[in-house]
C-alpha cells in the first residue's frame, strides 16, 4: 500500500490539538473522509481520541477550546 499521509506539522508536538464538541461524530467524519482509523481512546479529564493513518496521527478532544478556532 503506498503512503498517503507523511506527516501533520500543525499538530506535531500535540497530537489532540483538535478541539470537538462531539468526539463521535468528529471520529467517523475522518474516518470516512481520511481514511483514518482509531487507535486510542481517553476518558480522564476530558474525553478524546487518537486516529492514525500512514504515519500521522492526530487527536480531537473535548476540551472546551472553541471548535471553531484553528489556534
Amino acid at each position: 500500500m503506498t503512503r498517503l499521509y507523511e506527516a501533520a506539522y500543525l499538530y506535531a508536538h500535540d497530537v489532540l490539538a483538535l478541539p470537538v464538541k462531539d468526539i463521535d461524530r468528529a471520529t467517523k467524519l475522518y474516518a470516512g473522509k481520511f481514511g483514518l482509523e482509531e487507535v486510542e481512546r481517553r476518558d480522564e479529564s476530558a474525553p478524546a481520541v487518537i486516529m492514525q493513518r500512514d504515519s500521522v496521527r492526530i487527536g480531537f478532544a473535548v476540551n472546551g477550546r472553541d471548535p471553531r478556532s484553528s489556534s
